[in-house]
């Protein structure tokens, strides 16, 4: 399943102590206990320890603007992120970061510098899911808000996990954009890897813009890198020899809109939709929505839950190359979470998802999950 989930593949308050001037530190651990009821899988469970280092250069007397920025991953423990045979990841946090569990991984490790005051250069190693860590919505790296990958990190099939690469941020009147130029591959368990750009080169530009209460991003990818011709792969005819492809895309445009944000409490609704070529590109299409709020609700303005449905639609090629081994269909699924907090440092959430899989020859999975989250 890693080799799907690498095609596929892009908050609980932090308690930071300044150790030494300069150097900020943050740690938390999230614990999971999941499990499939529809198909009597058995819950298992995971645990995984997230720190992040920050070292401000300006602060440390070294240079102006800049920072190095480092997130440190650990997971461990037997929870399976495909339960009831989903292709999409049901539990983030435990597929990511794509190593070994066990395994201690820096996924990211960059320098982020101030060129002026509306313009940023990040150069280095990036975990994609630390830019959404602040979203109300998205993000959340599978520890906070919701579970599943479909709104962790909606899946592109051209921005993997952890990319090597540079970016440019800059702001103009009321748009940001945004300029990507990374290697095509996942980069997790590498830091200063010598094979860069040898498969290819990703480039992405991204556009948002607020007004009023709405937000409206647009991103375009496109990909370099050869990709298999999923229209010739696994085929018993043996005049069908496997291809590759030369290139791949994705556009995406995403839409936000608050209803009600009071600075500590707010409710709004999210959606987003993704076109891709289809092949190279596992996906074809997708819509990724749902709403998301934090307080209003029993007089706990610290709480957070949401509601989301995702559908993606897989390559048709590919539908049909499989179709003589078996049967596949597109996915979709629903999700639903409660993050309650029992106090300034622990979390504890209940998530629920019924997924209607690809695999239509397999009941559907209906999936419960308690999560706790630590922040330290």
């Amino acid at each position: 399943m890693k080799n799907l989930y690498l095609l596929l593949l892009g908050s609980t308050t932090l308690f930071a102590e300044e150790y030494f001037t300069g150097i900020d530190m943050n740690a938390e651990y999230t614990a999971t206990y999941q499990g499939d009821s529809s198909n009597s899988q058995s819950f298992t469970y995971g645990g995984k320890l997230d720190g992040f280092i920050s070292v401000d250069s300006n602060k440390m007397g070294l240079w102006k603007g800049g920072k190095i920025l480092s997130h440190i991953e650990y997971r461990h423990g037997s929870t399976n992120a495909s339960l009831g045979n989903a292709i999409m990841p049901v539990n983030t946090a435990t597929i990511l970061p794509l190593s070994a569990p066990t395994t201690l991984v820096a996924s990211s490790l960059y320098l982020a510098q101030t060129l002026s005051t509306d313009t940023s250069l990040l150069l280095g190693k990036f975990n994609v899911l630390d830019f959404l860590k602040g979203d109300a919505f998205w993000g959340g790296w599978g520890n906070h808000r919701f579970m599943n990958v479909a709104f962790v990190a909606p899946p592109s099939g051209v921005l993997p996990p952890t990319i090597f690469g540079a970016i440019v941020q800059h702001k103009y009147a009321n748009i940001d954009f945004t300029l990507m130029v990374y290697d095509p591959n996942d980069r997790t368990e590498e830091y200063l890897p010598n094979t860069l750009f040898d498969d290819g080169v990703n480039l992405s530009l991204a556009l948002k813009t607020t007004f009023d209460k709405t937000t409206v991003s647009i991103n375009g990818i496109y990909s370099t890198k050869e990709g298999n011709d999923l229209s010739t792969i696994m085929r018993e005819d043996e005049n069908i020899e496997p291809k590759t492809l030369g290139s791949s895309y994705n556009l995406s445009l995403q839409v936000s809109h608050l209803f009600y944000d009071n600075s500590i409490e707010n409710f709004g609704i999210y959606g987003k939709v993704n076109l891709s070529d289809g092949n190279p590109n596992l996906i074809k299409a997708s819509f990724i929505g749902g709403v998301s709020a934090k307080g209003i609700l029993f007089n706990r303005p610290n709480d957070s839950y949401g509601l989301g449905y995702f559908y993606y639609a897989w390559s048709p090629d590919l539908q049909e190359a499989l179709v003589e081994t078996k049967s596949i269909g597109d996915e979709s699924g629903v999700e639903v979470y409660y993050n309650y907090e029992l106090n300034k440092h622990i979390h504890i959430s209940a998530d629920m998802q019924y997924i209607n899989t690809s695999f239509t020859d397999d009941d559907n999975a209906l999936i419960f999950g308690i999560r706790t989250n630590v922040g330290f």
